[in-house]
């Protein structure tokens, strides 16, 4: 564990290859559950996911982003754990609005906890010139947090996260 390989083989971040790694044992469990009690003669051919169904967070992240017309997407836990993110503008700081969105998550989970609200299912801030909606992802621990200017239907924004999240839910 205290060795480091001579050369770096994984080139992408670590959170991409762990959801992947989640829709191959997916895959794999639910193969196994259809041919449970049963002797496959022959092994059918796992169908390749489409791109929409693609374990890949960032192309799902890209799609908000366009759909969203975004500043920053980001796909993180309700604990504050950045999964995934991208970002648009170079006027964001993605380092320190990322450790930001980490600190403050817990806590609106918090209050809503106080007041007995239920789970959280979409909150929005809007100000002057931009708009965060942060919505997640049914039946898991997941939230994606949108950043796009003040000029965006929130509607727009919705409609995006809601399509990706549908997808990362069939992944999950």
């Amino acid at each position: 564990i205290q060795e480091v390989p001579p050369t770096v083989t994984i080139v992408d971040s670590w959170e991409q290859l762990l959801i992947e790694s989640m829709q191959y044992v997916s895959e794999v469990s639910d193969e196994t559950e259809k041919g449970a009690g049963k002797k496959a003669k022959q092994q059918p051919k796992a169908k390749a996911p489409s791109d929409a169904e693609s374990g890949d967070t960032s192309k799902m992240l890209d799609r908000i982003m366009a759909g969203s017309e975004a500043h920053a997407v980001y796909m993180i836990t309700s604990d504050g754990f950045l999964i995934d993110k991208r970002l648009r503008e170079e006027q964001l700081d993605l380092v320190k609005s990322s450790d930001e969105i980490s600190k403050i998550l817990p806590n609106i989970l918090a209050v809503s906890q106080a007041i007995n609200a239920g789970d959280l299912k979409e909150i929005n801030f809007r100000f002057a010139n931009s708009i965060m909606m942060i919505r997640s992802v049914d039946d898991s621990d997941l939230m994606i947090i949108v950043i796009s200017p003040s000029s965006v239907p929130s509607g727009n924004m919705y409609k995006s996260i809601l399509k990706e999240s549908e997808n990362l839910r069939k992944i999950i």
